[in-house]
């Protein structure tokens, strides 16, 4: 979603998400939980957000992108998907990039446009568990080095990333004949493992477009999930190690 160059647009997709879409993750008695329940209504209530929160994303000063003084926290947005081959290289948002651009030329009285191109590229090229877990990894890897260089900046006490994540549809773990698992990205030990040992605080993994259909009941995906890093590390075992060759899209 090109949409999404901009972090404020991600912000107010977040405003339409209720607190019962939401996963909160933290040690087993979730003894934060009023904390973390604080921290996210501050960010999906759109009146608590606009007086807790301070937009550095449209500035030209030192990152993070936003800044909450009352709650003593910044906020980095960074983006993800199931595209990107690496070192650039993401044919599907260039391809979108590329509409994007023309049909802002012609609606320029929109405020925003959404573009989910249709790219005709190989299946392994559009939706790809690898190019998904590394693109995560690598995207998490470089705003960590970054961490203490914002907490300098602002003098901010915790730290925060809110991850758009722009994969469609969902992955199975392939069984024998027609059945598969289905892929449980939170507890995804490889995309976990990227954040749970590191100096950051807290973690929102906001995950609109995945779906699934399944036999009933019905079952849903959270729309927002939210790590207390420090809590949910007391639970690494729960982790589900997948492994990459038996992982497909339900787009195939």
């Amino acid at each position: 979603m090109t949409d999404y160059d901009v972090e404020m647009n991600i912000i107010q997709d977040l405003f339409d998400v209720e607190l019962n879409e939401c996963c909160p993750l933290g040690d087993k008695n979730m003894t934060r939980i009023e904390e973390m329940e604080k921290i996210l209504l501050s960010i999906i209530n759109e009146d608590s957000f606009k007086k807790n929160w301070y937009d550095n994303s449209k500035n030209t000063n030192a990152p993070p992108d936003f800044i909450s003084e009352n709650l003593s926290l910044c906020m980095d947005i960074m983006r993800v998907d199931d595209h990107s081959q690496g070192k650039g290289k993401n044919e599907c948002r260039r391809l979108e990039s590329k509409r994007h651009d023309e049909l802002a030329s012609i609606f320029n009285n929109y405020e925003r446009i959404y573009v989910n191109e249709q790219t005709g590229l190989e299946q392994n090229l559009d939706h790809n568990y690898s190019f998904y877990y590394k693109e995560f990894k690598r995207v998490i890897d470089k705003h960590i080095r970054r961490l203490k260089t914002y907490k300098n900046n602002y003098g901010t006490e915790k730290s925060l990333f809110l991850v758009a994540d722009e994969s469609s549809g969902t992955y199975y773990r392939r069984k024998k004949g027609n059945y598969g698992e289905l892929h449980i990205f939170f507890y995804d030990k490889r995309f976990v493992e990227s954040f749970i040992d590191s100096e950051l605080d807290y973690l929102i993994w906001f995950a609109p477009y995945k779906f699934f259909e399944t036999i009933p009941p019905k079952r849903e995906y959270p729309t927002v999930v939210f790590y207390d890093i420090k809590g949910f590390r007391s639970r690494k075992n729960e982790l589900i190690d997948y492994e990459e060759n038996m992982m497909c899209s339900n787009e195939d």
